[in-house]
């Protein structure tokens, strides 16, 4: 379904024989005399620059939808929806880039972008079509108070959409109905800016001031004495070829080199200053468009991409998330929001990349495949880059100076601290506990992403079953290397065999996660993909705390 009736009819791909701004936007005259709309300021190179730089930008941008997990925390939710019409497609011409790109150039020139929602016969969002905003008109409707959108047609037809049926997206505006157009606002500097780009066109193009003169003492005789003489000088002296040629000159005749004018030899000036102004209304350094600055200087390339992201981009990636998030999802939809990805602006050199990577995995908040996703690698095979490191030498400061000189608690105390004091040792528990609560997230996320693609395989209970032994199977090496490090450093402040603990643990983890999947997977009245979601959410939320509480009290 075509939202205009018909193809020919549509906003986004108008016809190019009927220039529909001729309608609806012919501009507004600045005191230079030049007429200013959206499309007659794309034709300064500023302008035009600074629109671009802004709507590639904002379009290469990887946008996706996320689910809030719990307690805290996000997953890429590729199963919603609107995944793919935001992440890739949002109509059938158009990929994503395309769609973004156009949406950010109408809001730039004119303060607002369109589109119109296409729904299949469920109700559900199929389709997202730009939508020309010189076509467009807005109203609040007298009987609804909403608002209601006219959109003209090539054919100088109208269609009226309600609010539930076009995205609309404002700029910075007074009102918050409609957004300001950087255009009609700046239309002195843009109409200045377009004057001067016309002057130093017709001054290099036609030459309409002398670049010398000849004088002559006496009168010229004869109807074509002037136009011999200016053709035997061009003759001569015309053109990159006959520069710097020796001049003669014949009967007591002198040559006057003719000058600029103070306001001429501003001109370049002129013009820079005024893309420097453009820059201003667009917000971009005036370097990005290849413009003299020399008030704006930084440190480093990456302070320089850093200072764009916040001051330029950051306003615009909020914008459209929150609008995303208020005309397209379900208003009681409070898991899922979608999220431009700006890490790619901010990325710094290698070795500055490098050196912030030590730290975070070092410091343990940073796993091998966070890394190598950020540098756009693949994960480790076997889970093998999922493992957070804790740095063991990790202590409470009072006990800093009762270190070994291997870097260890002793394994025994001094003899006046041999009995630690029962406040002491139900502190450190507590910090230990959210260490096994951290530690058994990370595996129960890997169980989860798992079993839940294994079950939408069409399968048997039995042939599930025995997918689900192999995989626990394998799965207690990831649960012991995860659990490693909090166990033995446990051990070595409270004794205990590591190995036995980490053993026992594991086993005792793999067991009685088996026994609940196996018991849900038997309850053949219930839709096993989505009790398996409720369950991995039981555990996330409750299962972690329960085992992280149980294993300080086996310890204490």
């Amino acid at each position: 379904m075509w939202p205009f009736k018909n193809k020919e009819n549509r906003a986004s791909l108008n016809n190019p024989s009927t220039p529909i701004s001729a309608i609806f936007d012919d501009g507004m005259k600045s005191n230079t005399g030049r007429n200013v709309s959206a499309d007659t300021a794309m034709q300064s190179t500023v302008v035009f620059a600074c629109v671009q730089i802004r709507a590639d930008t904002i379009a290469s941008l990887p946008l996706h939808i996320y689910k809030r997990l719990k307690p805290m925390g996000k997953e890429k939710a590729v199963t919603h929806p609107l995944y793919k019409i935001l992440h890739e497609r949002p109509n059938p011409e158009m990929i994503a880039k395309d769609f973004y790109s156009t949406m950010q150039l109408h809001l730039d020139l004119r303060g607002n972008a369109y589109a119109e929602k296409v729904f299949d016969n469920g109700g559900r969002l199929t389709e997202l079509w730009p939508i020309t905003p010189a076509r467009v008109r807005v109203e609040r409707d007298k009987r609804t108070q909403g608002l209601k959108y006219t959109v003209t047609l090539p054919d100088s037809g109208e269609i009226v959409f309600g609010s539930d049926k076009i995205f609309h997206h404002r700029g910075f505006g007074g009102d918050g109905i409609m957004g300001y157009s950087k255009v009609k606002m700046a239309k002195e500097a843009i109409g200045l800016s377009l004057a001067t780009e016309e002057y130093g066109a017709r001054f290099f193009g036609n030459g309409a001031k002398p670049g010398g003169i000849l004088e002559h003492p006496g009168k010229l005789s004869g109807a074509n004495a002037k136009g011999n003489i200016r053709k035997s000088y061009e003759n001569e002296h015309g053109g990159l070829t006959n520069a710097h040629r020796l001049l003669i000159l014949e009967e007591g005749m002198k040559y006057h080199q003719v000058g600029l004018s103070q306001e001429d030899s501003q001109y370049l000036q002129t013009r820079n200053f005024q893309g420097i102004e453009i820059c201003r209304i667009f917000n971009i350094p005036p370097i990005m468009v290849g413009l003299e600055n020399k008030s704006n200087t930084y440190a480093s390339a990456e302070q320089f991409f850093l200072f764009f992201e916040k001051n330029t981009i950051r306003s615009e990636v909020v914008g459209w998330e929150q609008r995303f998030k208020k005309e397209l999802f379900d208003e009681n939809d409070t898991e899922h929001f979608a999220e431009f990805n700006v890490g790619g602006l901010l990325r710094g050199d290698i070795a500055s990349r490098y050196n912030a990577y030590s730290i975070g995995r070092n410091g343990g908040w940073l796993s091998a495949d966070d890394i190598r996703e950020s540098e756009n690698m693949n994960p480790l095979p076997d889970g093998q880059g999922k493992v957070y490191l804790i740095p063991l030498n990790a202590v409470p400061a009072d006990q800093a100076g009762k270190m070994n000189d291997k870097g260890k608690m002793p394994e025994k105390m001094p003899e006046d601290e041999e009995e630690m004091p029962m406040k002491k040792k139900k502190q450190m528990g507590l910090a230990f506990q959210r260490l096994f609560q951290d530690a058994t997230n990370r595996i129960i996320k890997r169980e989860r992403a798992d079993v839940i693609r294994q079950s939408r395989k069409k399968q048997s209970n039995e042939d599930f079953e025995k997918w689900l032994d192999g995989f626990y199977e394998e799965h207690k090496e990831f649960v012991k290397r995860n659990i490693a490090p909090v166990i033995i450093s446990h051990a070595e402040i409270f004794g205990g065999d590591e190995n036995e603990k980490i053993n026992e643990f594991t086993e005792r983890h793999i067991n009685n996660s088996k026994k609940e999947i196996l018991s849900l997977i038997n309850d053949t009245n219930c839709d096993i993909e989505m009790a398996l979601k409720e369950m991995f959410d039981r555990w996330e939320e409750k299962r972690t705390i329960e085992i992280a509480e149980k294993e300080i009290v086996n310890a204490m």
